[in-house]
Order: structure tokens, then C-alpha cells, then sequence
């Protein structure tokens, strides 16, 4: 049993090392745009294009999520995560080099588009590869991982350059890019592939050959077998697909995360970790943006030829 923990503990650890990739992405607005207003910097931007680089990144979590609801189907879980990693890693790129405002907003874009996909595909991950009795300490840890994520960018923002950081973050997102690459492909997408005998293969790998387990797997693929492929037209499938827009089951819980959202949206979620430094120096009344760039300034010159 110690080894199918250890297995899905590896594949979790990929994902909850993507959720503190995404947590650098949100926080890391507080070490970029103070810079940005730093008489010295080589890129200045106004107010109005500090809020399109924090803006871009959210904005762009809506074609990351659909995006990555695309792959997770036609191609599996383990190759979607692999393709929505690798924006985030261009994104970190791109704003190490960036030389003006429209590179940074594409750096952001970029970065949000990882963030979108891996979320939700994250807990999908964590839903399929492992066991119920670990799943909601794993699914707790996925919420922590972001947070620390956020925790840590705000901390190496205070002691190094926001391009230093940006190579920095990029090392946890390498890591869980070969982390990724050494996943088995997901037992449910197999089994909904019809590849029912490795769907058997991984999936007892995974969570171990027990009363349980065998339950599980044989509701699984019962369920995938029973699934008939039809042969309609594309405008039928289209117009089906849409009434389930229309459907109670699917409104009450659509309308249910919107309030949710914005409650959580209200509570400053992802306002405080893009604006922390601004809006702790509105409240306090001490200019550590100021102090933070003097003493950063002075080291530069110290250490300059």
C-alpha cells in the first residue's frame, strides 16, 4: 500500500507543483508593477497599462479553460497538462526578455492561459489518479500549493529584480513539465477510448488491487460500455449540446458557482495578491515601494562596473 501512495503522491505532487507555478503567476504583479514606476527602469508604464498587465492575466483564463477542456478529451489528461505547461513557460520567458509594455502583456496573457487550463484540469487529475481516502487531502493541498505559490513570488519579490524572479518561477514549472512527462495516461480516459484492458492495467497500478478498486474500475467501464456513439449530423450534435445550456441541472449549479464567485471576487482574492504592495502602503502610510527601490537602486550601483 506504501507504494500506490508514493505513485499517486508523485502524479499529485506534478499538479500541486503546477498550483504554485499559477500561485508565482498571481502574486507576481506586486514585485512587476511597482518596478515599472521606478524612475531607472528601462520600461515604464503608466497607470492605465499597470492595470492591462494585471488585467491580461485573468482575462486570459477563459481561453485557457476552454482550451484545456478540449485537449483533457481528445487527447487525455497526461498530454493536455504537458500542453497547458508550456505557455506558462513561454510566458516566463518572454517577460525575462521583455524590452516594453506589450511584451509584458503578452507574458501575462500567456501565463494566464496556464493558469485557466491546469486549474481545472489539476483537480480533474487528482479526481482520477487517486484513491478516495486521499483524494480530499490532496484536493486541500492543491489550494495550499496556490497560496504558497503567492506566499513565496511576494518574498523573492522583496530581494530580487522582478526579471531574476521570473527565472526563478520558471524552475518549479520545468520541474513539473518532467514530472508530468513520467505520468501513465488517466484509467477513466482510456476507459472512455475503449482501451479497456490498459485502462485495467493503470488503473491497478495506481490504486492497488482491492475489493474497492475492483468495484470502482468494473462502474467505470460498465458506464463506458454502455455509451453509444451516435451517428448525427453536426448540426444536430450542436443543437443538442446547446440545450443542455437550458437544462435545471445545468443553470442552478452555473448560477450557484456565479454567486460564489462573486463573493470570492469581493474578498480581494486575486485584487490583494496583484495590488499588496500598493494597498498596504494606501493603509499604512510608509512608502516601501520607495524604500524597496532605494535600497535596490543602491545595491545596482554598488555592484555595477
Amino acid at each position: 500500500m506504501a507504494n500506490i501512495f508514493l505513485r499517486q503522491a508523485w502524479i499529485v505532487a506534478g499538479v500541486l507543483l503546477t498550483m504554485m507555478e499559477v500561485g508565482m503567476f498571481l502574486g507576481f504583479t506586486t514585485c512587476l508593477l511597482p518596478a515599472l514606476k521606478d524612475p531607472d527602469s528601462p520600461i515604464r508604464a503608466t497607470l492605465e497599462q499597470s492595470s492591462w498587465i494585471a488585467a491580461s492575466f485573468s482575462l486570459a483564463w477563459i481561453p485557457g479553460f476552454l482550451s484545456s477542456s478540449y485537449y483533457m478529451d481528445r487527447f487525455g489528461r497526461k498530454v493536455a497538462f504537458i500542453l497547458d505547461v508550456i505557455p506558462g513557460a513561454l510566458g516566463l520567458v518572454l517577460m525575462y526578455f521583455s524590452t516594453n509594455v506589450t511584451c509584458l502583456i503578452a507574458a501575462r496573457s500567456l501565463q494566464g492561459i496556464t493558469a485557466g487550463s491546469t486549474s481545472i484540469l489539476g483537480a480533474i487529475v487528482i479526481g482520477e489518479y487517486s484513491s478516495p481516502v486521499h483524494r480530499g487531502m490532496f484536493l486541500n493541498l492543491k489550494t495550499a500549493a496556490l497560496y504558497g505559490g503567492s506566499t513565496l513570488v511576494h518574498l523573492l519579490g522583496h530581494y530580487y529584480h522582478w526579471r531574476t524572479v521570473a527565472m526563478l518561477t520558471l524552475l518549479p514549472c520545468l520541474l513539473a513539465f518532467g514530472m508530468v512527462c513520467t505520468w501513465p495516461e488517466s484509467p477513466s480516459w482510456l476507459a472512455s477510448e475503449k482501451r479497456f484492458e490498459l485502462s485495467r492495467e493503470v488503473f491497478y497500478r495506481l490504486r492497488g488491487k482491492t475489493e474497492q478498486s475492483t468495484r470502482e474500475l468494473k462502474e467505470m467501464i460498465k458506464a463506458q460500455q454502455e455509451r453509444k456513439k451516435t451517428n448525427e449530423s453536426v448540426l444536430k450534435n450542436m443543437k443538442n449540446f446547446f440545450k443542455k445550456f437550458g437544462k435545471r441541472d445545468f443553470v442552478l449549479p452555473v448560477l450557484n458557482y456565479l454567486f460564489a464567485a462573486i463573493l470570492l471576487e469581493t474578498t480581494g482574492r486575486h485584487i490583494f495578491p496583484a495590488y499588496a504592495v500598493q494597498i498596504i502602503t494606501e493603509i499604512s502610510g510608509n512608502d516601501y515601494e520607495k524604500k524597496d527601490f532605494t535600497v535596490y537602486n543602491r545595491l545596482r550601483s554598488c555592484l555595477s562596473p
